[in-house]
């Protein structure tokens, strides 16, 4: 996966001031409702879930993965953040044999205790 996906494999530290589209910065986490993280969640010791996206620009256009982690013993769902891509389902550790799928909603489901990665191209023009 790190291989096929180069916001998985920056070459330097990615900071959330280097914007990709205007409304999309490099790097930004998100909570499960597709929100910034801010301070107080970073803060609440009962927090167990986390969404990381990473986005790269290259010849071909722009690449991004998306992370969402689900440390809970819950199901839980989660909203993907703007702007909306057409996701595809990379690797879901609560069912890894499965092959890659296409997100067909706006949500997914994380299984409790596990990783669901997302993974997108946008081409350039």
């Amino acid at each position: 996966i790190r291989h096929a996906h180069p916001s998985l494999r920056s070459d330097r530290f990615m900071v959330n001031d280097q914007m990709i589209l205007p409304d999309m910065a490099e790097i930004a986490w998100f909570d499960v409702r597709g929100d910034y993280v801010w301070d107080e969640a970073w803060n609440d010791p009962e927090c167990r879930t986390l969404a990381l996206r990473r986005a790269t620009r290259g010849a071909e256009g722009i690449e991004a993965t998306l992370v969402l982690i689900n440390g809970s013993a819950e199901n839980v769902r989660f909203v993907m953040p703007a702007p909306h891509f057409s996701w595809r389902v990379l690797v879901d550790t609560a069912d890894p044999a499965k092959d890659e799928w296409p997100l067909e909603t706006n949500e997914v489901d994380v299984s409790d205790r596990s990783v669901v990665v997302l993974g997108c191209r946008l081409v350039s023009n």
